[in-house]
């Protein structure tokens, strides 16, 4: 008689729960090789430097325009989930670093074209040095994701063997 409290698992339930590669899969982990992780310092350096910069320039941006403080809040916010997310092999830290990076790459150049509402100061200013900063670390972010996704996740390597 078995007396311990945990649950106990039928074969049937080992078999529906699948191996631990699987469940690995589903829970979005991946391998880690000297490739990926040259690819993790960038993307991480890339998120921190947008996250400094965007934290630093937040305090003015709300005296400015209070929405535009509230986006670089969480453009800060979402860099060091992703950051969390690479540091912990969950692949979704790749398209949320991603997506952050380019929001705010799209961001700057309406920033820098159209102007956002209450926000025309800076139309035709691209020569700002903490703007280009921001670039470069986006750019970097962007460029790095695109190759994880498109040659290591498309090829299946996303669990733990």
């Amino acid at each position: 008689m078995n007396t311990s409290i945990a649950p106990q698992l039928t074969p049937a339930d080992t078999a529906a729960l699948g191996s631990k590669h699987s469940l690995l899969s589903r829970l979005g982990h991946y391998e880690r090789n000297s490739a990926v992780i040259v690819a993790e310092v960038g993307v991480i350096v890339g998120l921190a430097a947008t996250a400094y910069i965007h934290l630093k320039e937040m305090s003015s941006k709300f005296a400015e325009v209070p929405y535009i403080g509230v986006g670089y809040a969480f453009i800060a916010a979402g860099c060091f989930a992703a950051i969390a997310m690479v540091v912990a092999r969950y692949k979704g830290g790749w398209y949320l670093g991603g997506a952050t990076a380019a929001a705010t790459f799209i961001g700057f150049v309406l920033t820098r074209t159209v102007g956002l509402p209450g926000s025309t100061d800076d139309i035709g200013n691209w020569s700002e040095p903490i703007a280009q900063q921001s670039l470069v670390a986006e750019g970097l972010v962007i460029a790095i994701t695109a190759l994880m996704i498109a040659v290591y996740f498309r090829k299946g390597r996303t669990a733990t063997r």
